[in-house]
């Protein structure tokens, strides 16, 4: 019975930072060209632009300056059987399908549009085709010269999958988990499982989250023609969807009951989780939830993660105005225009009907002191990198706090989506099948590890 892929669009690559390797100038280069970027600019630009799309299709490892001449293996989804240029991504339904292409393509895609076409001269061309055959959801012909083996995506729910689905078996992850990483001198790195390998929805592997101390690679250190030395983050986690589940999941935690009660109140076609269906929320329901809660309460882990009490953070998450601020994708820093810095935050929040339990996310750009890069504070960089606190009014201009979000972030001591799996050479903090002596394997039943009763 073959295994397939989860729905896990991995992190597109920071536009503008990881690869640019412009100086940045008071004075706009570009001037001195007849207004238009330089080669080497313009090289730059190319470079962001197809690693922004082509790093959500192949490995993140394969991210090199020099691509125009090197040839890439896709690894989005699992190859069909018989086709390995055709590679399929299992969702729930067409909503997170069209939400998986809008991702990699950043384009303003829904469930209802029926088609769209994504071209750049950089990367390629992408057309996204709503299915009506009732075989899959939908389908992406993808011509990239540099990933001649991906010609097709095709997004089918597990259905649609018929037999080579897998429907059961008992992960040794599931959703709140709490699993820790040495870091050397900076002490250990805290990772949630904001989705499990939940068969019932297809998704067979984990996806980690992280709201810790930032890497070094997670920061970018450039002194520019100007005298000042910016230390900006660069290449977080980019998938909102991601973001939605933690925020979701920590709500949960929180409140059990609320949590509860929104599911029961909703809309009738109101998801549990964004990929998880209604149906299916006795698997996560509301004593599963109260479990959890209790070994986060036990173990103080919010304040192991976040620094602060459950009941802080349950606050920030259901503050109707603020909510729980997520930065994402790091920097866009396009050094021939000027040094204007561009940070992008999610604020996730309770709302009403289908934006209830903590669904409801709002996109926008952290503009304030950041503007200016010589406000930035080095010292004030430090203090978010080492965790010393979250709250920064010297940085972003208020004294609300933010949490630098990671995810799956790469080890070489783990697989992060291992499936059923314990992680070798990783400690865990918390884990629900082990705290209560549920059984894991491939033959046991799903059903078996979550509280119904």
């Amino acid at each position: 019975m073959k295994k397939f892929m989860n729905f896990a669009l991995m992190a597109a690559l920071t536009v503008g930072l990881s690869l640019a390797a412009t100086s940045c100038k008071d004075d706009d280069n570009s001037e001195n060209n007849g207004g238009q970027p330089t080669a080497e600019e313009q090289a730059s630009e190319d470079a962001n632009t197809f690693w922004s799309v082509a790093a959500n299709l192949v490995n993140s490892s394969d991210v090199t300056t020099d691509y125009k001449d090197k040839t890439f293996e896709p690894t989005i989804g699992e190859a069909e059987d018989g086709n390995s240029t055709v590679r399929v991504v299992t969702v729930p339904d067409l909503d997170a399908a069209a939400a998986h292409f809008a991702a990699i393509v950043n384009a303003d895609v829904n469930e209802a549009t029926t088609t769209y076409t994504y071209q750049d001269d950089a990367v390629g061309t992408l057309t996204y085709t709503k299915s009506t055959d009732g075989k899959s959801l939908a389908k992406v012909d993808v011509s990239i010269a540099q990933i001649p083996h991906l010609q097709q995506i095709v997004y089918k729910t597990v259905e649609q999958m018929g037999d080579n689905a897998v429907t059961d078996g008992v992960p040794y992850y599931s959703f709140g988990d709490v699993i820790r990483i040495g870091r050397g001198n900076l002490g250990y790195e805290y990772l949630m499982c904001i989705q499990a390998p939940f068969t019932k929805e297809g998704y067979e592997k984990c996806v980690w989250a992280s709201v810790a101390f930032l890497l070094s690679k997670n920061i970018w250190s450039y002194t520019a023609s100007n005298g000042y030395t910016y230390r900006v983050p660069t290449n977080l986690g980019t998938n909102e969807v991601y973001m939605k589940n933690m925020a979701e999941m920590l709500y949960a935690i929180a409140d059990p009951d609320q949590w509860w009660d929104n599911m029961n109140d909703g809309p009738k076609d109101m998801k549990a989780f964004n990929m998880v269906r209604k149906q299916n929320a006795k698997y996560i329901n509301q004593n599963f939830w109260k479990r959890v809660a209790k070994q986060w309460q036990d173990r103080d882990l919010a304040n192991t993660i976040f620094g602060v009490d459950m009941e802080t953070l349950k606050d920030w998450l259901t503050d109707s105005d603020k909510g729980m601020k997520l930065l994402y994708k790091g920097y866009s820093w396009w050094t021939w225009y000027s040094n204007n810095l561009t940070l992008y935050e999610a604020s996730a929040y309770t709302g009403q009907g289908k934006e209830a339990n903590a669904r409801h996310l709002t996109m926008k750009e952290v503009t304030k002191n950041v503007i200016k890069p010589e406000k930035i504070e080095v010292n004030c960089v430090t203090q978010l990198k080492d965790r010393k606190h979250w709250i920064c009014p010297a940085f972003f201009g208020d004294d609300q706090p933010r949490f630098f979000f990671q995810f799956a972030p790469e080890n070489p001591k783990f697989n992060p989506y291992e499936s059923y799996n314990r992680y070798d050479n990783v400690e865990d903090v918390y884990v629900y099948t082990k705290e209560y002596n549920i059984t894991v394997g491939p033959r046991q039943k799903m059903d078996n590890y979550i509280v119904t009763e």
